[in-house]
């Protein structure tokens, strides 16, 4: 245990309560530990983080480095991602970056954006050799002088219009195109209500019937009994009567 924690103070205060390096809380133990060469942590708090995401890593299916979810050079474009890129291609106004956003960095030490690797696309597309466009920034950005201040407001207004305008004639297409859907109901609405008049009642051949007709049909459970049917109110009413013989 003295290799881990070498304050002597230390030791004696876990003997005292833990009597046995085995019973040492595992916390309390991690936190008391010298921290590792490069590291903020003790050997166990390490071994624990290590193993920890090493499982989480190798257990899931989708991680991007498994050989079935990414090509090879779709790999190489997703390990030039880096934070510094993220900030450049969507924070407001940061045109200059540490090249590691992790490390404390000199501000004279920053590199310009257009120094920061930025990822290509072209291996996600069906055909590698189709020419890239290049994008400045992912987003427009938002100038935050306060000199600037009435020039985006303006600049604002003036992309606003187009998007109005747009806005509007998609509104007034579909209200076209929902006025045209009601008149073609209305159309269908207008010759039933026109054919209900004359017919209310449909057999079960599927003919068209009025009001009060009657019609006779042969019923093939019994030998010369016929059913005659009458339409009244919209519904058939049918009887077993005597075929009539021509």
């Amino acid at each position: 245990l003295g290799q881990y924690i070498k304050d002597q103070t230390k030791l004696r205060s876990l003997k005292e309560i833990y009597g046995h390096p085995d019973n040492i809380d595992v916390w309390v133990g991690s936190l008391l530990e010298e921290k590792v060469d490069g590291g903020r942590v003790g050997p166990t708090t390490q071994c624990l983080l290590v193993e920890q995401f090493k499982r989480l890593r190798d257990g899931d299916r989708f991680w991007y480095e498994n050989p079935s979810v990414l090509t090879s050079a779709q790999l190489a474009q997703m390990k030039q991602v880096t934070l510094s890129r993220i900030i450049c291609d969507n924070a407001d106004d940061i045109r200059r970056v540490p090249h590691n956003a992790f490390m404390n960095t000199d501000p004279k030490k920053f590199v310009g954006c257009q120094h920061v690797p930025r990822i290509s696309f072209n291996p996600w597309t069906d055909c590698e050799e189709e020419e890239e466009i290049p994008i400045s920034f992912s987003r427009q950005r938002r100038d935050t002088s306060s000199k600037s201040e009435t020039k985006f407001k303006q600049r604002r207004k003036d992309n606003a219009e187009p998007l109005k305008k747009a806005s509007l004639l998609k509104t007034i297409k579909n209200l076209e195109e929902r006025i045209e859907e009601l008149e073609g109901t209305c159309s269908k609405t207008e010759k039933k209500e026109d054919y209900d008049e004359q017919a209310v009642c449909i057999d079960f051949n599927g003919q068209v019937r009025i009001d009060k007709e009657v019609w006779s049909h042969p019923f093939n459970s019994e030998e010369n009994k016929c059913a005659q049917c009458t339409c009244k109110d919209q519904d058939i009413q049918c009887i077993l009567v005597q075929c009539k013989t021509d």
